[in-house]
């Protein structure tokens, strides 16, 4: 069995930009912590920060160790996972540029840290964004991870580490020890600025 790396290490600032299908280069700041919780124990945070509608916009994801994940805006305070967890992107030119990838990945490698024996559920499309391009979309990303799509449901088969193991084409930057404003790579002279660098 090819062992699950991570694309990042915990606790380091990283810079990450491709350009997306349209062309356009897409960049955002990301960085893993682990953290623990009193009612909770250990679960990993990934914080994502990118430039958007004339600001920065904070996301993060969470994986927690009883299995439950979390996306939301930041807010600091991590809410109680519902076995629910939709990634609702911050900009249009981040559809499609393999952030979905990226983020799907890293919960593969949590989960062989902590449940390799554990098989994945099937899952329940939603027929609300079964549009041609979304089906075609979601569909691609799902397979790519090992789940085979019948109609409403992805059927769990078994992951192809290639697809793990992957950089999806972002150029990724370790800005530990960077010395600079790191939202400067962003366009921005603070987190929470709004004017333009």
């Amino acid at each position: 069995m090819v062992e699950l790396k991570s694309n990042f290490k915990n606790d380091i600032l990283y810079f990450l930009r491709k350009r997306n299908r349209r062309g356009v280069e897409v960049s955002f700041l990301l960085k893993k912590s682990g953290k623990i919780s009193a009612t909770k124990g250990y679960y990993e945070e990934i914080h994502i920060q990118h430039g958007s509608i004339g600001a920065i916009q904070d996301y993060c994801l969470y994986f927690y160790k009883n299995g439950g994940i979390v996306f939301n805006s930041y807010t600091g305070k991590v809410d109680e996972p519902s076995g629910h967890c939709w990634l609702m992107l911050p900009s249009s030119n981040l559809i499609s540029c393999g952030l979905g990838s990226l983020f799907l990945s890293e919960c593969y490698v949590f989960k062989s840290l902590y449940y390799p024996n554990l098989s994945l559920s099937n899952l329940t499309l939603s027929p609300e964004n079964d549009n041609p391009i979304n089906k075609l979309r979601r569909n691609r990303l799902y397979e790519k991870f090992g789940y085979k799509i019948e109609e409403f449901s992805a059927i769990y088969i078994g992951i192809n580490s290639d697809f793990v193991n992957n950089d999806y084409g972002f150029e990724i930057i370790s800005l530990k020890g960077y010395p600079a404003n790191p939202y400067k790579l962003l366009g921005y002279k603070t987190a929470c600025s709004t004017v333009p660098y």
